[in-house]
């Protein structure tokens, strides 16, 4: 009985993490009251494919709800996104904002990462110990050598809204924690992160 609970708890999870990709796992509003109204766009990421590319369709699910919004990689290089951020560089930054009519900046950037494991392979883990229970001198030896599928990485990605507002301490608008799954292809991981990002942000 309780073999077929586990086992369909795993499914459950397995389910889940699979099908959505995504979980939203903290968010909060800080000023409900403020609306963009041009928005920069930026995707930490060293990559600069992966960064074009993210931004571009942030940028364009943004412009078709509605904000305009232009893909930080026009105007920044890599080392100014990934580089150390100082209170002169954020200050030139906030200048510059200001300059050319931005009034929020909305930063998507990897936090970390975890591993879990596959579906598959806790089945293996519980097959295992049922065995030793049944037969304490068995030796199951399932996990030698690469027959095992692998762990699933989790990368933790972090999104917030800033407002570009003088005269305001607290600039903080909006902000979004989430785990997702590793895709397979990393288009189809950011299809599906934006997708998730924007429901939650109005």
């Amino acid at each position: 009985m309780r073999f077929s609970f586990y086992l369909a708890l795993l499914g459950l999870c397995f389910l889940f993490f699979s099908c959505s990709g995504v979980k939203v796992t903290n968010q909060q509003k800080i000023n409900t009251g403020f609306k963009p109204q041009k928005i920069l766009v930026v995707g930490a990421s060293l990559d600069n494919e992966i960064r074009k590319y993210f931004e571009e369709k942030l940028s364009e699910a943004l412009e078709e709800k509605g904000f305009s919004a232009l893909s930080s990689y026009r105007f920044f290089d890599k080392e100014f996104v990934m580089g150390q951020r100082t209170d002169k560089k954020e200050k030139e930054f906030m200048q510059w904002m200001q300059t050319h009519g931005f009034d929020a900046v909305i930063l998507s950037e990897i936090t970390g990462s975890s591993t879990k494991l596959t579906w598959l392979r806790s089945m293996e883990i519980m097959s295992d110990n049922i065995a030793g229970i049944n037969d304490p001198n068995s030796d199951n030896k399932l996990f030698e050598g690469d027959t095992s599928p692998p762990d699933i990485v989790i990368y933790n990605i972090r999104t917030s809204l800033y407002c570009i507002c003088p005269n305001k301490d607290d600039k903080l608008i909006w902000q979004m924690d989430a785990e997702m799954r590793k895709p397979k292809k990393i288009t189809k991981g950011i299809n599906k992160y934006i997708e998730k990002q924007l429901s939650n942000f109005e």
